[in-house]
């Protein structure tokens, strides 16, 4: 009994699944993103790469789809800068929209807007660093004198300390989310871009 009513129960999600209507619209995007995924990573990752080539040899039907994926690809390449080597990936992937979209003028000032985002985000962060440093220079700088009467001559490396790391994570956490809200804004900017 056991057994027929497993099959009758998987017999029946079958038939639920066989039921289920998968536009051809949906078909033909899932089919072509992950070509799309890969020309987009070729680009960003080997600077000789010709994408316009590439999307010129495609037909119409399948270049729609390709450059969906490949749009989503760019648009999360696109990060704040942290490092030096993510400003040299914001360019690229702002080289690939504007390869792939009509809207030049608008790339272009989506760029500028990511740039002056980004230089915004950089001074933010140093001037908190700054700020929080010396904030907890000035509290344990007292507490030390308080409790070993020693002189202010003692130079402390307080960016090593548990309280200014713990400080600095959640400082630097609600920062990102501030700024991370700006960057999702302007991502949804270019999206929506011809």
């Amino acid at each position: 009994m056991g057994d027929d009513f497993m099959k009758s129960a998987l017999d029946r999600a079958m038939e639920r699944a066989d039921r289920i209507q998968v536009p051809e619209e949906k078909i033909r995007e899932m089919e072509y993103r992950s070509e799309g995924e890969r020309l987009a990573a070729k680009f960003l990752r080997e600077p000789q790469y010709d994408l316009g080539a590439a999307l010129q040899g495609l037909d119409a039907k399948k270049a729609k789809y390709i450059s969906k994926a490949m749009e989503s690809i760019f648009l999360q390449n696109l990060v704040l800068p942290k490092r030096e080597s993510d400003l040299a990936t914001n360019e690229k992937a702002f080289t690939g929209l504007s390869i792939l979209k009509r809207d030049k003028r608008g790339i272009d000032q989506a760029r500028q807007q990511l740039q002056s985002l980004g230089n915004y985000y950089t001074q933010a962060r140093k001037q908190h660093h700054e700020q929080l440093k010396a904030e907890v220079e000035r509290v344990m700088g007292r507490a030390m004198q308080q409790q070993a009467g020693m002189g202010g001559g003692m130079k402390l490396n307080v960016e090593q300390t548990a309280e200014f790391q713990e400080n600095w994570r959640q400082l630097s956490a609600r920062l990102d989310a501030e700024y991370d809200k700006a960057l999702t804004q302007l991502k949804q900017k270019i999206s929506a871009m011809e």
